[in-house]
């Protein structure tokens, strides 16, 4: 029977993706320029700092000398991509990664592994490597108000997936005041979301940022790995799930944006699946022993509008 159907490569990839993300943000950003175009003139680099229908503050340096003034929109003949105008599209798709850490007692898990022959010290180190972890992203959201308007309303899907790992190699006691043994714990947790989004998003005055916060509602699959000792056991589950997400995003151009993520995903277990193999059962847990799948999200992202 193949319990792994997730290998280890998925966490390494997850974390590749992340840094490569980061990657991708630092060199946008660092070739991002603003700029005005007066009528018969020759384009001017500035720092728009501040625009409305009638006038634009720009802050311009001049031989190392920042001079901020106002601009009229009507003497220009073009102004930067970058805040020109707000995207005036139906549909935006998100894609984010980060950093991952899960609420919930490990206490009791810890005792339990110091029962076993573990110091406390390892035993905390176990359990709360599996409390930090990946995560990516994706959402596509239908956008309720596509004029040009200063908040707008979207309705769409979301998907989550986080991964953490923990691993022990060291002695057991089985509790027979005779033996000891010595093998590796290790387990690899996946956790996927699908769910409903509705989203809000609110423009700021100079149209280059965008903050918006999302409601998520859907379902979350728990998957955990274990082996212990060469015997490999897996532990599955699923439960109704809660997410709140607020971001604040920053145009690159009319059709991409960047953003800064934290959300803060809620779920628990009430009862789970034990597989091995030649095993199998469903168990209720105590209300004190929920697997608590919650967790707080910082991400790094982009937002394609179309």
């Amino acid at each position: 029977m193949q319990f792994y159907i997730f290998n280890h490569t998925s966490y390494y990839t997850m974390k590749f993706f992340f840094n490569l993300l980061i990657l991708m943000l630092v060199t946008l950003l660092s070739n991002s320029q603003e700029y005005i175009v007066p009528h018969g003139k020759d384009t001017i680099p500035c720092e728009i700092l501040m625009i409305n229908r009638k006038n634009l503050t720009i802050k311009e340096v001049k031989d190392g000398i920042s001079i901020i003034y106002k601009v009229p929109r009507k003497n220009l003949s073009a102004i930067s991509e970058l805040v020109s105008k707000s995207p005036e599209k139906r549909f935006v798709f998100q894609l984010k990664s980060g950093l991952s850490f899960r609420f919930g007692d490990i206490d009791p898990a810890i005792d339990q592994l110091v029962r076993q022959g573990v110091t406390r010290s390892e035993a905390k180190e176990y359990y709360q490597s599996q409390k930090k972890g990946y995560n990516v992203s994706a959402s596509a959201h239908y956008l309720l108000n596509s004029k040009q308007t200063f908040r707008n309303h979207g309705l769409g899907v979301k998907y989550r997936f986080f991964s953490s790992k923990s691993s022990y190699n060291g002695t057991f006691d089985p509790q027979d005041n005779v033996h000891l043994l010595y093998g590796e714990l290790k387990e690899d947790i996946f956790i996927q979301f699908y769910g409903l989004s509705w989203m809000a998003q609110e423009r700021s005055a100079n149209e280059k940022w965008f903050y918006s916060s999302a409601f998520n509602m859907g379902v979350a699959s728990y998957r955990d790995e274990l082996s212990h000792l060469n015997t490999p056991r897996l532990i599955t589950g699923s439960a109704l799930a809660y997410e709140l997400e607020i971001a604040a995003q920053y145009f690159i151009s009319q059709y991409l944006s960047v953003q800064l993520a934290t959300s803060l995903f809620s779920s628990k277990l009430k009862k789970v699946k034990q597989e091995t193999y030649n095993h199998k059962q469903t168990v209720e847990l105590d209300k004190d022993h929920y697997e608590n799948l919650s967790a707080l999200d910082i991400c790094l992202g982009f937002s394609f509008f179309f």
